[in-house]
């Protein structure tokens, strides 16, 4: 009887120790960095607890079925960061007259290295041309490298698009429409090679804005995503794992800090245009729990989130599993399915598809 009482206290002690840190990680996206930088990259975290949590709430019920309630409280307490993070809604399939749109990272029509993408009769563009989307908005978007086949394709199929840069060494937007693009404009803020642009369409007769993003990088290099992979499968002795992580965060926290005045600047657009149609799409280089994230999402509706199943992650390269590329909308929208088409390994990134029904709300 004692050492069943002493493993039940055990039990609830690390049950507590798991409950804390999903509570800390799953809400530190409400913190600015600017203000709390330390709390910088803590959602980053949070699967790390949500998986401990299921992995100690199937071993209360299997053998302490008395202290399984904390692994429960944890999931009711963390119901909107899990939720956030893991898409829990059953497939509805879209009917004629939803908008499609796609949210995709093109990596500059190059692709991965395995990937071979013709420059004559480019695949991911034949791609991107047979979904038929009703709007691609597009990142790392460089169509300088693309033959002239491939550009009369992508026009055939899209009349209506706007390529942009931040400077010549900069980013590239794209918007590919099939319905007209009435203005054009950007979203002022500092930054050396991103950048953030806001267009004007006429869609089935309604103005909507259309907001496309690429914030700021993590500035990885390929031998820090090396040795992340590395340190994932466990091939780094515990100083040099405990190195690895400390730089690793500085860095991401130092992206962190640039990134947070892009994505304050995004937000202050969408609350000025509060109350208009509005779809926004992009690459944030956050994961769905960061200050970015929840800052952007304030007075919009993450489609994902609304009409997505399962993780939906967007980037899988070098051992790294996150979801940071989004499809957003305002009220006059209702997102009927949303997915992060993993068959195509054209780039770095997965396209993430989403079909959207006009309320008509005005």
């Amino acid at each position: 009887m004692i050492l069943k009482k002493l493993f039940s206290n055990l039990l609830v002690g690390v049950n507590l120790l798991v409950l804390a840190g999903m509570l800390v990680t799953g809400y530190s996206c409400h913190l600015d960095p600017q203000q709390v930088p330390w709390v910088a990259t803590w959602g980053l975290f949070f699967p790390f607890f949500l998986v401990a949590n299921m992995v100690m709430l199937a071993v209360c019920l299997f053998l302490a079925p008395r202290t399984v309630w904390v692994p429960l409280l944890a999931m009711v307490l963390c119901y909107n960061p899990v939720r956030l993070y893991v898409g829990v809604n059953l497939p509805e399939d879209p009917v004629k007259g939803d908008l499609k749109v796609m949210s995709y990272n093109v990596m500059n029509y190059h692709g991965l290295p395995d990937a071979k993408l013709s420059s004559e009769d480019n695949e991911l563009v034949n791609y991107l041309c047979e979904e038929e989307c009703d709007i691609l908005c597009l990142q790392e978007a460089s169509s300088a490298g693309l033959s002239k086949k491939s550009l009369d394709k992508l026009n055939a199929v899209y009349p209506h698009n706007v390529v942009s840069s931040a400077g010549q060494s900069g980013s590239s937007l794209a918007i590919y429409s099939r319905h007209r693009i009435l203005s054009v404009d950007s979203i002022h803020y500092e930054s050396a090679g991103n950048l953030s642009m806001a267009y004007t369409l006429d869609v089935n007769g309604e103005r909507v804005i259309v907001v496309n993003n690429h914030l700021e990088s993590n500035h990885l290099s390929l031998d820090d995503r090396e040795r992340f992979r590395d340190m994932i499968k466990g091939n780094m002795d515990r100083d040099s794992m405990r190195q690895e992580t400390r730089g690793l965060v500085n860095k991401l926290t130092g992206s962190v800090m640039l990134r947070t005045p892009q994505a304050k600047a995004v937000a202050r657009f969408v609350e000025e245009h509060e109350g208009e149609p509005m779809l926004l799409f992009g690459d944030f280089n956050e994961s769905p729990l960061s200050y970015t994230h929840h800052v952007i999402a304030k007075r919009l509706v993450d489609c994902f989130e609304s009409s997505g199943l399962g993780f939906g992650w967007t980037y899988c390269h070098n051992a790294m599993r996150v979801r940071i590329d989004n499809v957003m909308c305002s009220e006059h929208f209702s997102p009927v399915k949303c997915v992060s088409d993993q068959d195509k390994s054209f780039s770095d990134h997965y396209p993430l598809l989403c079909w959207l029904r006009q309320s008509n709300k005005k």
